[in-house]
């Protein structure tokens, strides 16, 4: 799996380590849902990943070291 498009979904959070497994992923779109922070291990583990979008959310808070693993 290399691409993932979350967009349009609604979703509100996202758990540390939930795609900690998708080490080949490439591509994540989580557009245009309801984010408002990022986890700080959100995206731990996503060693392969080239392109985060997060555009079209109300993020406020992005506390440092939440893209370290990118």
């Amino acid at each position: 799996l290399t691409l993932i498009d979350l967009s349009n979904n609604q979703i509100s959070t996202l758990s540390n380590h939930s795609l900690s497994n998708m080490s080949e992923l490439l591509t994540l779109i989580l557009s245009y849902n309801r984010l408002r922070c990022i986890p700080v291990r959100a995206f731990d583990g996503l060693k392969s990943l080239r392109l985060l979008s997060l555009h079209g959310n109300d993020i406020s808070l992005i506390p440092e070291g939440a893209f370290k693993d990118l």
